[in-house]
C-alpha cells in the first residue's frame, strides 16, 4: 500500500480501532464456572509490532492435591509463535518441588506447525514422592510469543478428547483427573506506526471506561 492510499485509510483505520477498543472495554470477560480454573493470563494481550514479543502465564485457581499436570496450549501459527525455549516454569511457580530432583518432565514439546492453521504446545510434569500435593492457586508455565503478522489469535487451552480442558491429577493411588474448565486469551499483533498513533486513544478510552465504571458501580451500591 502506497503512502498516498495509506493516508486515506488511516482515518477509517483509526476509527475503527477506536470503537473496537470502546467496545472491549463495556464487555464483560466470561466468567468461568466456580471450581478449579486453568487460565491464560492476561486475557487480552498486545504484541506492539512483528516481531516483538509479549508473554502469557498459564494460571490454576482453586485446585485441592494437584501433583502434575498434562495440557495442550494452541494459537494460530501465521499471526504469533512460540520464541525459542518460550515456555518456561518461573521461580516460584505453583508445583516447584522442595527438591528439583522431586520432578518428572513427561512432556515439554513445541510444535510449531501442527497442521495448517495452528502450532501447539504440549506440556506435562508430575511431581514425586516425597514432594506433597498442592492446594491454592498459582502459575504454572509463563509462555513468550513473538509476533509474525499483523492480526488476532486466541490462545486456548483444551486436550481433544479428554473430559476436561486439561488433565489434571492428584497424588492418590492410583492418580486420578481433577475436573476443571477454563479461560482462553486474545493475543493481537498491532502494526508499529498503528500503535504509536493509538496510544493516547486507549489512554482516553480507559479514562472513560474506567468512570463509567465507577459510577455504575456508585449507582448499584445507592
Amino acid at each position: 500500500m502506497d503512502g498516498e492510499n495509506l493516508r486515506k485509510l488511516l482515518p477509517t483505520i483509526l476509527i475503527t480501532m477506536m470503537l473496537i477498543t470502546f467496545a472491549m472495554a463495556f464487555t464483560p470477560h466470561a466468567k468461568a464456572a466456580d471450581g478449579t480454573v486453568v487460565s491464560v493470563l492476561p486475557a487480552s494481550v498486545d504484541i506492539a509490532a512483528v516481531d516483538s514479543t509479549q508473554t502469557v502465564d498459564i494460571n490454576v485457581t482453586d485446585v485441592t492435591n494437584l501433583f502434575g499436570y498434562e495440557m495442550k496450549i494452541w494459537y494460530l501459527k501465521t499471526i504469533v509463535n512460540v520464541t525459542t525455549g518460550g515456555a518456561v516454569r518461573p521461580a516460584g511457580h505453583f508445583l516447584e518441588p522442595i527438591d528439583p530432583s522431586n520432578q518428572f518432565q513427561a512432556k515439554w514439546q513445541y510444535t510449531y506447525n501442527y497442521n495448517d492453521t495452528h502450532g501447539m504446545l504440549w506440556l506435562a510434569i508430575t511431581l514425586l514422592t516425597p514432594e506433597t500435593a498442592r492446594s491454592g492457586s498459582g502459575i504454572l508455565v509463563r509462555i513468550t510469543f513473538k509476533g509474525i503478522a499483523v492480526g488476532s489469535t486466541l490462545v486456548e487451552i483444551d486436550y481433544p478428547g479428554f473430559a476436561y480442558p486439561a488433565k489434571l491429577s492428584n497424588n492418590g493411588t492410583p492418580p486420578t483427573a481433577i475436573p476443571c474448565t477454563d479461560t482462553y486469551a486474545t493475543i493481537n499483533v498491532i502494526p508499529e506506526f498503528l500503535m504509536t498513533l493509538l496510544l493516547p486513544i486507549f489512554a482516553i478510552t480507559s479514562l472513560i471506561a474506567v468512570s463509567i465504571a465507577k459510577l455504575r458501580k456508585r449507582r448499584q451500591i445507592y
